[in-house]
């Protein structure tokens, strides 16, 4: 008996709550929920248009490939920003034939290296490429990108091509001064046709630059440093030996500077 009463209990239950109208603002709440999707989803950050405009720099190979001397990113007007050390060689000469190499395949070749600006004090470097400037460009932050801001860093590190990684800026710009070094490597001897020579690269920089704990590795350099917006807030430098989470990368507001020092004003 017991058992029927519950049982019916339980269909009354039921069939009452099945009666209940729902609340008045429930469409309001509805509505609500609507509203702050679509405010999380214009934050989202679109990767295609990242990845879309980070570039490979590379050299070519006798077999038809490319060797990557490292990345870079389109900016408006065919302009595409990278380091010194990347388009130079170490004793600061360009590369003989380099190629901008897209996420859609498409490879242009620089028309005149030897045309690429370089800072005499940052690490960086610019190469107005006409090819390129029917392609949409990444907008360049106008501010300094504060701690803790989200990033979202593209390049072609140890082999890797269009690499993502994540990650904060985890200490804003700083002009504590940073020594870059790299490897000795045997490059072709200018004086001496069939000869090389032990040419080795150092680089003090005293410019603003960002840390961030995003993965930065050799093939990175010159990459971009986006924010959530797509906006490009640094342009990677370095990182430091044996240490973790320490990447550098120079400020947007330092590779406005440098272009507006050559007449190039960027939206």
């Amino acid at each position: 008996m017991k058992c029927l009463l519950l049982a019916a209990g339980l269909v009354l239950s039921a069939s009452a709550f099945a009666q209940t109208s729902p609340p008045a603002d429930l469409r309001a709440f509805e509505q609500r929920l609507e509203s702050l999707e679509r405010r999380l989803a214009a934050h989202e950050p679109n990767l295609d248009a990242m990845r879309a405009t980070t570039v490979r720099i590379a050299s070519p190979l006798p077999d038809g490939t490319f060797f990557t001397l490292g990345s870079g990113v389109l900016l408006a007007n065919g302009v595409v920003m990278t380091n010194r050390h990347v388009f130079f060689t170490n004793d600061n000469r360009p590369h003989l034939k380099v190629f901008l190499v897209f996420a859609d395949g498409t490879a242009l070749e620089v028309p005149d290296p030897s045309k690429a600006i370089a800072s005499d004090k940052a690490d960086l470097a610019f190469v107005v490429v006409p090819q390129a400037a029917a392609r949409k460009g990444a907008t360049l932050a106008s501010a300094e990108a504060a701690w803790g801001t989200r990033v979202w860093v593209v390049g072609h590190p140890n082999g890797e091509t269009f690499y993502l990684s994540t990650g904060v800026v985890s200490k804003a710009a700083t002009d504590k001064p940073i020594n870059l070094r790299w490897p000795c490597q045997p490059e072709a001897d200018p004086e001496k046709p069939g000869q090389t020579k032990e040419v080795c690269g150092e680089l003090r920089l005293s410019e603003r630059m960002l840390m961030v704990d995003a993965a930065i590795n050799p093939g990175n350099s010159g990459g971009p440093v986006f924010n959530a917006r797509g906006e490009v807030i640094g342009i990677v430098a370095a990182r430091t030996e044996n240490r973790e989470g320490m990447g550098f990368a120079h400020s947007a507001v330092v590779v406005r500077t440098f272009l507006a020092e050559h007449g190039l004003v960027l939206p």
